[in-house]
């Protein structure tokens, strides 16, 4: 009797596991998946830099799992739906030549390392309108939808 009781219990822990899984899955397929994400700023405590879209640094979460985050160089990784956003795993960087014919505007460091952030901790994501939030626990970054 009481394997029975523990093999329902557990069941039912597995079932509810599974949902909040689907339920995350299906929030982050909704909101965040498909539309490429240009940065616009991100705020390090005190510190605010506006992203011009001249730099280039985008993020985008594809329908097949795979995940890009571009900045000159690009990771490129899987992407899992966690309770409060997604995380990148498996990233590997493809460095790419920073080539350009006009340079975009400078950024302070701590822009680079917050898109670094990015792909290789969980972050919290939300979306207003065609705005996507994301907060690594060190920085918040701010990106717009590309039309």
């Amino acid at each position: 009797m009481t394997g029975v009781l523990l093999a329902v219990v557990v069941g039912a822990a597995l079932l509810a596991w599974w949902a909040r899984r689907a339920a995350d899955q299906s929030r982050v397929e909704r909101d965040i998946v498909g539309p490429r994400w240009t940065l616009t700023e991100v705020i390090a405590g005190e510190r605010r830099a506006i992203v011009h879209p001249s730099n280039g640094i985008s993020l985008e979460l594809r329908t097949d799992g795979i995940a890009t985050s571009t900045d000159c160089s690009s990771d490129t990784g899987h992407w899992e739906a966690t309770a409060e956003g997604f995380r990148i795993v498996d990233a590997t960087n493809n460095l790419i030549a920073c080539g350009y014919v006009k340079p975009p505007p400078p950024l302070p460091d701590y822009v680079h390392d917050a898109v670094n952030q990015v792909s290789t901790r969980s972050v919290t994501a939300r979306r207003a309108d065609n705005r996507l939030i994301l907060d690594t626990g060190d920085y918040v970054l701010s990106y717009r939808e590309q039309p």
